[in-house]
Formats: C-alpha cells, sequence, structure tokens
C-alpha cells in the first residue's frame, strides 16, 4: 500500500492550498478561533467519492464462492447479534446456491461500510496548486472567493495523503483483512479529477467508533484547530468584491498572527493566473 505511506510531506511538497467561496462567519472562525472545518464525504460534489464497492462479479468461480462463504461464516460467528450456528450454517448454504442473493447481500454490505464512513470519517481537501483555473471556478465562486494557503511543517498537513487519480473504479475484495484496502479506495478518484492534484487529510469522529490509527481525530461539529503558524496566507479571487477584500484586509489586520494577503491577477496577454 504505497500510496498510503506517502504524504505531502514524503512528497516534497511546500504549501497546500483550500479554495472556498468566501463567508465572513466562516473566515473568522478559520483566522480567530484557528479553526478549519472538515466536511463529511455525503458533502462532496463527486457521486463516486468515498463509496466502497466489493467486488460480486466473479462467485461463479466455486473458489471465489467459497471464500467468501468462509468469511461470513468467520465474521457471523464472531458477532454476537448473528443468528445461531445451526440457523447461520443454513443460511450459508442457502447462499450457495443462490448467487444473485449473495451478490444482493454484497451489494447490500457495500451499501452499510459507505454509510459507516460517512459516519466515521471527515475529510479536509487540499491541493498543492494556487493559480489553477478550474480550482478557482469549481471551488473558490468563480474567483471571487479565496483561498488559505498553509505550510505542511507539522503535525496536521504533513499527514495530508495524495488521491489517486484511476480510469478504473475500484473494486474491494470483501474477503480481505484490514482497513487498508477501504482507505485506499477512499483516496481513489476518477481520472476526470486530475488537474486537482488533491491532497486530503482525513480526521476520525468522536462518534466513529474506530481508533484514530495515526489519523487526526475531530469532534462532532467537525472543527480541527489549527497548529500554530500554520495558516501562512490568504489569497483573493481576481474577481473578488471590493467589499469583501477590504473585509478580509481588516480582518487579517486585526488578527495576531502573521498572515499575509495575497492577490490572484489575470494575465492580460495570455490564460494564466499569478499570485501578486
Amino acid at each position: 500500500m504505497q500510496l498510503l505511506s506517502s504524504t505531502a510531506y514524503t512528497r516534497g511538497e511546500d504549501k497546500l492550498y483550500h479554495c472556498t467561496r468566501y463567508q465572513r462567519d466562516r473566515f473568522r472562525a478559520v483566522v480567530e478561533n484557528r479553526q478549519i472545518y472538515f466536511s463529511r464525504p455525503s458533502e462532496f460534489n463527486d457521486p463516486w467519492d468515498f463509496k466502497i464497492f466489493y467486488a460480486n462479479a466473479n462467485l461463479d468461480d466455486p473458489n471465489v464462492l467459497e471464500r467468501h462463504l468462509r468469511w461470513l461464516e468467520r465474521v457471523g460467528k464472531d458477532d454476537p447479534s448473528a443468528p445461531t450456528s445451526k440457523r447461520l450454517a443454513s443460511t450459508l448454504e442457502t447462499l450457495r446456491h443462490d448467487i444473485p442473493t449473495l451478490r444482493k447481500t454484497i451489494h447490500e454490505m457495500s451499501t452499510a461500510l459507505t454509510q459507516t464512513f460517512d459516519t466515521q470519517y471527515r475529510v479536509f481537501c487540499t491541493s498543492p496548486l494556487s493559480t489553477s483555473e478550474l480550482m478557482w471556478a469549481h471551488y473558490g465562486n468563480g474567483h471571487r472567493g479565496i483561498a488559505y494557503e498553509f505550510a505542511i511543517n507539522n503535525q496536521l498537513f504533513e499527514r495530508a495523503m495524495p488521491v489517486h487519480y484511476s480510469q478504473e473504479y475500484p473494486h474491494l475484495d470483501l474477503t480481505s483483512d484490514g482497513g487498508a484496502p477501504e482507505l485506499l479506495a477512499v483516496l481513489t478518484k476518477s481520472a476526470a479529477w486530475d488537474y486537482e492534484r488533491e491532497y486530503r487529510v482525513i480526521a476520525v469522529t468522536e462518534e466513529g467508533g474506530v481508533e484514530p490509527q495515526g489519523l487526526i481525530p475531530v469532534a462532532k461539529t467537525g472543527f480541527v484547530n489549527l497548529p500554530p503558524a500554520s495558516l501562512t496566507a490568504v489569497i483573493v479571487g481576481c474577481m473578488i468584491s471590493t467589499r469583501d477584500a477590504k473585509e478580509i484586509e481588516d480582518i487579517l489586520q486585526a488578527s495576531s498572527d502573521e498572515i499575509l494577503l495575497k492577490r490572484v491577477v489575470r494575465s492580460d496577454e495570455r490564460y494564466e493566473l499569478i499570485v501578486a
């Protein structure tokens, strides 16, 4: 699982950016309270994002079928709420001869894990790109928003993991042990999104019922405290309103932290954004 051991830090990134719509109260929470909001996966704009799919197409293969039945048997025996051993054996024998129902069962388990992940995990999305036209258009309110600039030499952003872009949707093996394959799946997106070069900081919720295992703990509210001096600059979009730009400047000037104010400007002679 090389992808899971790779981070923004190990890849040599210097800064990470989070492009977003400007909202005064949310902006003050970041600057004054030093907190950022981690989103639920269900809030994402990609309908495949964080959706788990356990492969079920090869169940006609006797070896694959037997492996899945043995896995269901082991899980059933470990579950205190599962039916009795006699009833479990009867259910497994029925599934052995009813592949469509077994496929449906596996699909339901995929859906259930997706719903569980939406409770267990929160995500903060970033990119090393500060002048991507599409990022500003899609996430920066049509170039009228802002981008936060974060240093990665801290315990929060050094853990940001890169998203893998693929033409193929990840099909997981239900019978594999451990959570690494599932975590790998939530770090995979369609190649259509590769322009983002996304890095994700993944947090574990308090009510999720899982151990953090090196991930960031996050409260039910979704807010995580920023490490000192991690927010290094705020970049305003090239089409931001004069009122919003002035409000942002005033809030930054009132802050006790040293946070630079930068602006993206549009080149007059080529398709290029420049941070000034």
